[in-house]
């Protein structure tokens, strides 16, 4: 016997295999799924076959999709643990203690924000992490989150401004409040040393899209609920499923990683004897969000096992649906660093520019257009202001986008099929 392997020990995969990158994401939605992994498959003879090298890969693209706490409960209730490294099973540990301690102290700032709010008779649905994580998981370690997102409504929004900075928070960027609240859907994050950061929305996606709704109908369906000890309100839950899902696909395009997914797979566990699926059919529909919809609730099914009803599927399925569309959405799940660069809006805009016969005057006309600026530094076209914020945009470019942009420019493979997969699921999701 190799005296590196103690007697009883589960046997692990030589070195010399290591999975290959998209086998590794597979296994890990698999872990994650609710129930069985998808398609009913367990994962526990794959992951017996697991090498220590697989094991600190999948460790850290846990970390980079942001499971890794999850992932830790999902290997325990399948009593996986044994086949874990001690050396990975601890930092799996770590991370879920780590998560936790961070995420009480996100709770103890949300409920002095919600107190300071109810005293004035500001009414706030808590959106996202800080919903999930004790009203959805019930495990608050469970759902790291960087910031708390808070929906209030748009004529509240100047007196919860200064309820923030009368509390010592002050936003990331300067801006002019009439300005953002016709363009944006939340103000610039409020950020406090040592604090809880904020992101006061009174729009669930940016104005002036095709998937762009009116939030009126959300506030009439919330539904009083407690977070940090204190009541408040959250979406309904076909509500709270539906934006889940147009987040994903209108404002992340596929790229919020697994994280996302675990988020509808588990608020339909949750929840799955209450859903009123042909609400969430007929609410997608109406607010146009139907292909967005579908696509990731196929994919939260087929990746993570979300319990949803094949009926509900087909209902939503949008004519004609390719299955290029499917393809191109998961590979996004998976992105990140460069990659993940090509596929914002700004670098669309500056490689377009770049790329035309006319060179540098497009770029006057487009994202460096004096409209562009002003609406990116959140200030009024006809401010003198914006001419000084030009050097900043022109810099933001270079250095965030230049090295991508001469990719494009040149017609580098990956680069270019990157974008071109961009195109075509912003034209699919957009109806063209």
């Amino acid at each position: 016997m190799d005296g590196n392997i103690e007697a009883g020990a589960p046997a692990r995969r030589p070195a010399a295999h290591p999975l290959r990158p998209f086998d590794l994401a597979t296994l890990l939605a698999a872990c994650l799924a609710v129930g069985d992994g998808p398609g009913g498959a367990d994962p526990a003879a794959r992951i017996r076959e697991l090498s220590d090298g697989d094991w600190s890969r999948l460790l850290v693209l846990a970390d980079n999709q942001q499971v890794a706490p999850l992932l830790c409960r999902r290997l325990q209730a399948r009593g996986l643990e044994s086949f874990v490294p001690d050396a990975v099973l601890a930092e799996l540990r770590r991370r879920v203690r780590t998560s936790a301690m961070r995420n009480l102290a996100v709770y103890a700032s949300l409920a002095r924000i919600l107190a300071l709010l109810k005293a004035r008779g500001i009414p706030v649905i808590v959106l996202k992490g800080a919903y999930l994580a004790e009203a959805v998981y019930r495990e608050v370690g469970l759902r790291p989150m960087i910031d708390v997102d808070l929906l209030v409504p748009i004529d509240t929004v100047p007196e919860v401004a200064k309820i923030f900075e009368d509390d010592g928070y002050r936003p990331l960027q300067p801006y002019t409040l009439e300005v953002v609240l016709a363009k944006q859907l939340h103000l610039p994050r409020y950020v406090k040393p040592l604090h809880t950061s904020y992101e006061v929305h009174w729009n669930l996606l940016p104005p002036g899209e095709p998937w762009s709704v009116a939030v009126d109908g959300f506030w009439e369906r919330a539904v009083p609920t407690q977070l940090a000890g204190l009541e408040t309100l959250a979406l309904s839950k076909a509500d709270s499923l539906l934006y889940l899902c147009a987040h994903v696909a209108y404002c992340h395009q596929f790229t919020g990683g697994l994280r996302a997914f675990c988020d509808i797979a588990e608020t339909i566990r949750r929840d799955s004897g209450e859903f009123e699926w042909d609400a969430v059919v007929e609410r997608a529909q109406s607010l146009g969000w139907q292909r967005g919809v579908w696509a990731v609730l196929k994919q939260a099914r087929e990746m993570v096992g979300a319990r949803i009803p094949r009926a509900a599927l087909d209902a939503l399925e949008p004519d004609g649906v390719s299955s290029d569309v499917l393809r191109d959405a998961r590979e996004q799940m998976f992105l990140g660093g460069e990659s993940l660069k090509v596929l914002q809006p700004s670098l669309a805009e500056f490689q377009e520019a770049a790329g035309s016969p006319a060179g540098w005057r497009d770029l006057f006309n487009g994202p460096l257009s004096r409209e562009t600026v002003a609406s990116k530094y959140l200030l009024p076209p006809d401010s003198m202001k914006v001419y000084l914020y030009y050097p900043r945009r022109l810099f933001y470019l270079l250095t965030q986008h230049g090295r991508t942009a001469l990719r494009l420019w040149r017609r580098e493979p990956e680069t270019t099929r990157l974008m071109e997969r961009r195109v075509r699921l912003n034209d699919w999701l957009a109806g063209s």
